[in-house]
């Protein structure tokens, strides 16, 4: 029963509803999916609400002479409609000392290997990517093209308190643009961003002690339906809530459905963590589902802030599962919003070679046909028997 209904949540997230970013009509109907769910197994849910942005794009297009360029609208970029000349910047030298007031400027090279932190990410941020933001704001082109060079186009800068219009396309066009180096190209972005609200979704097994949380996001960025990042980690919390509430473990369980993982500002593990009803110190542990059941690699945990019994009884119920296997900490996660405040969290994902999830999270490729339905299965076991050993021995 348990692998149907898993496929169903799938197929529901997926490929019914699909990409779900933050404060959008579809990341709604995925709240209502859950909570619908959580209600029909008898669970009292909460809903944390916070306050959020939704952005729409009807059309963005790059001209180069003759040369249509494919180009993604970043999310939350404002609308434009410019012809003008293009200036390349490769080095954060040539952007600190150039003049780029009147262009379009190029950001590639160094400056555009990977996706810019927003600036006012609220956990963590790398100095050299606030300040690449910093320098574009102060010195206001016109807008900003930044290359990806990557294979499959991914927005380099997804940001909502970023003030200029900002497209993202591939390394590849780059000759395009060289060839019309110094004249004018012309870029078009027609979008919207509008006040909206979200909300997480949470419920509860009472119990005794200290409290185990175990929690997934169900938000994605624009542009990906998101199914290994992350309606695989959602859809097996949703086996969780089911299998736990028969025969609960000895502490009490609360089920957190995240929403805002994916978003600049990270507005609902903020909600989350700054809620009356929240208080950390009652947390025994936390268990978080992000990236779990790619075809062809094992599933992954990493611990975090773990006592050393915690981690001895965790790892020995872990190798009772040989598809999981232990990795070193990774920082990208809802898991990091409590290991940084040393409370002991496992992180439950994919173990995969070098690029392969990078080249497939945050992206049009991420698609429910990469998912392992038996390798998810296998995970929820692993994690379900961790909880109720841990559950021995958390007081």
């Amino acid at each position: 029963m348990n692998p149907a209904t898993l496929y169903g949540h799938l197929k529901t997230i997926c490929k019914t509803i699909g990409e779900r970013p933050t404060g959008t009509l579809a990341n709604r109907q995925v709240m209502e999916y859950i909570g619908r769910h959580l209600e029909c197994l008898g669970y009292p849910v909460t809903y944390q609400l916070f306050d959020c942005k939704e952005w729409n794009v009807s059309r963005a297009s790059l001209q180069s002479g003759d040369q249509n360029i494919c180009v993604y609208a970043n999310p939350y970029s404002p609308s434009c409609d410019l012809t003008t000349s293009v200036q390349i910047i490769r080095t954060l030298e040539e952007l600190r000392y150039s003049d780029v007031s009147d262009t379009i400027v190029m950001i590639t090279g160094d400056l555009s290997q990977t996706p810019l932190m927003p600036k006012n990410f609220p956990f963590f941020n790398l100095e050299s990517h606030q300040e690449i933001i910093r320098l574009l704001e102060e010195k206001n082109p016109h807008a900003v093209i930044f290359t990806y060079p990557g294979k499959e186009l991914t927005p380099i800068l997804i940001d909502g308190d970023f003030s200029l219009p900002s497209v993202t396309i591939s390394e590849s066009d780059i000759p395009y643009l060289l060839d019309h180096s110094g004249t004018s190209i012309h870029l078009s972005i027609d979008s919207e961003t509008t006040p909206s609200r979200a909300a997480n979704i949470l419920c509860q097994i009472p119990g005794e002690g200290k409290k185990i949380v175990l929690c997934a996001h169900f938000d994605t960025k624009y542009y990906t339906p998101g199914a290994l990042d992350n309606a695989s980690g959602v859809a097996a919390l949703l086996v969780l809530v089911d299998r736990l509430r028969r025969g609960p473990p000895k502490n009490n369980i609360e089920f957190v459905f995240l929403n805002g993982e994916e978003c600049y500002n990270a507005p609902g593990e903020m909600a989350y963590l700054s809620s009356d009803s929240v208080n950390l110190q009652d947390i025994g542990l936390v268990i978080n589902l992000d990236g779990i059941g790619l075809c062809g690699n094992p599933s992954s945990v990493a611990y975090f802030s773990m006592p050393h019994t915690y981690e001895a009884v965790a790892e020995e119920t872990r190798k009772k599962y040989p598809g999981v296997v232990r990795v070193d900490p990774w920082p990208e996660g809802d898991h990091m919003i409590f290991a940084q405040k040393n409370i002991p969290s496992i992180a439950f994902s994919t173990a995969a070679e070098g690029n392969v999830m990078k080249n497939i999270i945050h992206t049009s490729l991420d698609t429910m046909d990469r998912l392992d339905i038996g390798k998810i299965m296998h995970t929820i076991d692993a994690i379900e028997a961790t909880v109720r050993k841990l559950s021995e021995i958390i007081d």
